[in-house]
C-alpha cells in the first residue's frame, strides 16, 4: 500500500510555473547586486555577454523541449503534511534539491564543457528561486497546491497559481528593479542571516511557511486581495532570501576569494562598503567606506545604496 501511494503522489507532483516570470527576475536581479565583480565577470563570460535577469525563467520553457524534459521534476520537492524533509518520497527523477547539486557539480568540475556549464548555471538561476515558491515544497498529493481549489477576487484559480503570481503583484505591481532597490535595504550582517545555511535548510524552511499557507487558504476558500496583504511581508522575505542564497552559492563557485562568513560591521569610517556602477555592476566589494571611490574615474556610483559622483 505503501509503494502504491507514493508512485500515485509522484504522478501528482507536476507543477505549474514556480513564480511569474517576473518573481524569477526579482530573484536574479537581487542576486547579481549581490555578486563579487569576479563572479559577475566570469559569469557575464559563460554566458557569452548575458547576465543572470536574462536567464531567470528560461528553465520553464525549455523543459517543454524533448531535450530538457528530464528537468520537469528539478522546480519543486514535495512533502506531504505526514512527512518530514527526511521521511519524504524522493523521486528517482530528481529534485530541486538534486538539481542544486547536478549544477555545483558541473560547475565545479574544470573537465565540464562549456555548453554544459552554460546549461548547470541556468538551471541553478532558476531552480534556487522556485525553491522560495513554498508551493514548490508543497504537498504531492495536491500537486503542490494545484489540487487546492479556490477562488479569488470573484476568479476560479487553485493554492499554487495564487502563490505563482497573484500574491506577488498584491504585494507590489513594481518592476523587478523597483522590487529590489525598495527591498533589498538591510545591512551586511542582516543580509548574511538571511543567507546562512545550503539549499538543504532554505528547502527546510520553506516547508515550514508552505505548512502555514496551507492553514491560511483552506480548500474551496474565497480569498481577497486584504487576505493576500497579510502575506505581504512573506513574500518579500522570500524573494530577498532568495535572491541573497543564489548570489552566496555563485560567488561560492565563481570566486576563489570569497568567503561566506558573516562579517562584523564597523561603525563610521572604518564601514565597509560594495561599489556599484550605476548600471548595477559590482566594482568593489567591502572596501573602507572612506576609500570606497579614491581613484575611480569621473561618473555615478553607488555606495552603500547611496548615489555618489566622482568629479
Amino acid at each position: 500500500m505503501r509503494f502504491v501511494t507514493l508512485a500515485v503522489a509522484a504522478l501528482l507532483a507536476i507543477p505549474s510555473y514556480g513564480w511569474s516570470k517576473k518573481g524569477h527576475q526579482i530573484t536574479a536581479y537581487i542576486a547579481q547586486r549581490h555578486m563579487t565583480s569576479t563572479t559577475y565577470n566570469e559569469i557575464n563570460k559563460l554566458l557569452d555577454g548575458d547576465n543572470i535577469v536574462y536567464w531567470a525563467s528560461w528553465l520553464d520553457q525549455a523543459r517543454n523541449q524533448q531535450q530538457y524534459a528530464h528537468t520537469k521534476t528539478w522546480h519543486y520537492l514535495n512533502v506531504d503534511a505526514d512527512e518530514t524533509y527526511e521521511t519524504r518520497y524522493h523521486n528517482p527523477n530528481g529534485d530541486v534539491v538534486t538539481a542544486v547539486e547536478y549544477a555545483y557539480d558541473v560547475l565545479t568540475d574544470n573537465t565540464s564543457s562549456k555548453s554544459d556549464r552554460q546549461f548547470a548555471l541556468k538551471v541553478v538561476i532558476h531552480v534556487i528561486a522556485d525553491a522560495h515558491q513554498p508551493m514548490h515544497v508543497g504537498h504531492g498529493t495536491d500537486s503542490g497546491g494545484n489540487g487546492i481549489k479556490l477562488t479569488y477576487e470573484g476568479s476560479s484559480t487553485n493554492l499554487h497559481s495564487l502563490w505563482d503570481y497573484d500574491v506577488v503583484e498584491n504585494t507590489h505591481s513594481w518592476s523587478y528593479y523597483d522590487w529590489q532597490q525598495n527591498i533589498d535595504v538591510l545591512s551586511k550582517a542582516e543580509n548574511d542571516r538571511l543567507a546562512e545555511g545550503d539549499i538543504e535548510d532554505w528547502v527546510r524552511q520553506n516547508i515550514r511557511i508552505a505548512a502555514d499557507i496551507y492553514k491560511a487558504f483552506p480548500r474551496n476558500s474565497d480569498v481577497t486581495g486584504g487576505k493576500l496583504d497579510q502575506w505581504g511581508d512573506t513574500v518579500e522575505t522570500l524573494m530577498l532570501s532568495g535572491g541573497l542564497r543564489l548570489a552566496k552559492w555563485l560567488n561560492i563557485v565563481f570566486d576563489e576569494n570569497y568567503s561566506d562568513a558573516p562579517i562584523i560591521e564597523a561603525d563610521d569610517d572604518t564601514q565597509l562598503v560594495d561599489v556599484y556602477s550605476i548600471s548595477g555592476v559590482c566594482l568593489r566589494s567591502q572596501v573602507p567606506v572612506t576609500e570606497a571611490t579614491d581613484g575611480m574615474p569621473s561618473g555615478l556610483y553607488i555606495v552603500n545604496r547611496t548615489k555618489v559622483l566622482v568629479k
